[in-house]
C-alpha cells in the first residue's frame, strides 16, 4: 500500500476560527507597560547614584566634608576604607577593628557600583562618624566572630 493513497495519514486538523488571544492583548499591553515603566524607574534611580557630575564636583569649602580621589582599580570598599581611615584619627577613643571593618562595608553599600578613576568622591565627616557609631551600637558578637579572620 502506498503512503500517498492512505487517507488517514494525509488528513490535517481542522481549526475553527475564534477570537483567541486578541481579546487578552489590551490587558497584556497594560501589564507590559507597567513592568517596563517600573524597570525604567528602578534603573534610572540607580543611575542617579553613578552620575559623573556628582562624583567629579569640586569639594565645598566646609570643614565637615573631605574628598577622596578614586584611583584605577578602586572599588566601593576601597573608597569606603579610605574614608574611614581619614576620619578615624579624629576620634578621641580607639575603636575595635571589627567595628571599623563593618562600617567600611556599610559605607561601601551606599556608594555606586561603578566608580570613575581619577574622579573625586565627597564624604561628610559627620556621616562617616554616624555610620561608625551606629555600627558600634548594633554589632553583635556573632558578627565580631565572623569578622575575626579578616582583621589584621
Amino acid at each position: 500500500m502506498n503512503v500517498a493513497d492512505s487517507p488517514e495519514i494525509l488528513k490535517s486538523p481542522i481549526f475553527t476560527p475564534r477570537p483567541g488571544w486578541r481579546r487578552f492583548f489590551p490587558a497584556w499591553a497594560v501589564i507590559g507597560a507597567l513592568v517596563f515603566i517600573t524597570a525604567a524607574v528602578i534603573l534610572f534611580s540607580r543611575a542617579e547614584n553613578t552620575d559623573v557630575d556628582n562624583m567629579a564636583s569640586p569639594t565645598p569649602d566646609t570643614t565637615d566634608t573631605f574628598s577622596i580621589t578614586i584611583e584605577r582599580g578602586d572599588g566601593p570598599l576601597h573608597v569606603a576604607r579610605k574614608a574611614v581611615t581619614t576620619v578615624t584619627p579624629l576620634l578621641s577613643i580607639s575603636v575595635d577593628p571589627a567595628i571599623l571593618l563593618l562600617a567600611e562595608m556599610r559605607i561601601a553599600q551606599e556608594l555606586p557600583l561603578l566608580l570613575i578613576p581619577e574622579a573625586q568622591y565627597t564624604f561628610t565627616t559627620s556621616h562617616v562618624l554616624s555610620v561608625i557609631s551606629e555600627t558600634a551600637q548594633t554589632i553583635t558578637p556573632k558578627q565580631r566572630q565572623s569578622l575575626a579572620p579578616y582583621l589584621k
